[in-house]
């Protein structure tokens, strides 16, 4: 009887031990579909950001009218002016970089987001008036009879760590697009107090057509 106790204790730690190893085998297996979509979303990356693009389309007012002392004849709202419609950017562009910077600040006094399209020396100065850009004494001035100014402003933001660029012009037919990056503190950043208004304007060839800002 002891043997044959014995020999059941023996035929039942067996049965045990090969039902915990089946046990070990299979978890790898219940553990491979994670791995495979971890190494899936390692090789295939989130799509980019996406971007809306708005017809620069500023509510012009009436003849002899002064507008608002915070708002330019020749800008609009970041998202948009009269035409708040966003613009398809599919199709075929070719990229023309990035143009040469005008002026690039985080402490203008400009105090709503704007996009601008300057055409003539009295929206530069009236721009200029507006957001105090503290253009150097040697500025050259700008050639308005062959080249456009176009201005990115964030408007007010709390600290310091937020920016605005042109990252890049692109060209379809006679459209022009101005693709706008914004940048914001990164987590953990230590900041400056006090709000900031970051500006940046750049110029380019003498452009009458339509333009586009690209918001990213």
């Amino acid at each position: 009887m002891t043997r044959t106790g014995i020999g059941i204790q023996i035929g039942v730690m067996m049965v045990l031990a090969m039902g915990l190893s089946g046990c070990k085998r299979d978890i790898p297996k219940a553990q491979a579909p994670r791995k495979e979509a971890r190494a899936a979303a390692r090789e295939d990356p989130p799509p980019p950001r996406a971007v809306t693009g708005y017809f620069f389309a500023p509510a012009t007012p009436a003849a002899g009218a002064v507008p608002a002392t915070e708002y330019s004849h020749s800008c609009q709202s970041d998202v948009g002016g009269l035409n708040r419609d966003p613009v398809p950017l599919g199709g075929p562009m070719r990229s023309i970089g990035r143009p040469p910077v005008v002026y690039h600040d985080t402490l203008s006094l400009l105090s709503l987001p704007l996009r601008c399209v300057i055409q003539d020396q009295d929206g530069w100065t009236e721009i200029r008036i507006l957001g105090r850009l503290r253009l150097p004494r040697e500025f050259p001035g700008i050639d308005f009879e062959h080249r456009t100014v176009l201005l990115a402003g964030l408007g007010p933001q709390p600290t310091a760590g937020y920016d605005v660029r042109f990252d890049s012009l692109s060209l379809r037919n006679d459209t022009l697009f101005a693709y706008v990056g914004r940048e914001r503190p990164q987590a953990g950043s230590v900041l400056t107090a006090g709000s900031t208004s970051p500006v940046d304007v750049v110029h380019v060839p003498k452009h009458t057509g339509p333009v586009v800002f690209v918001e990213q």
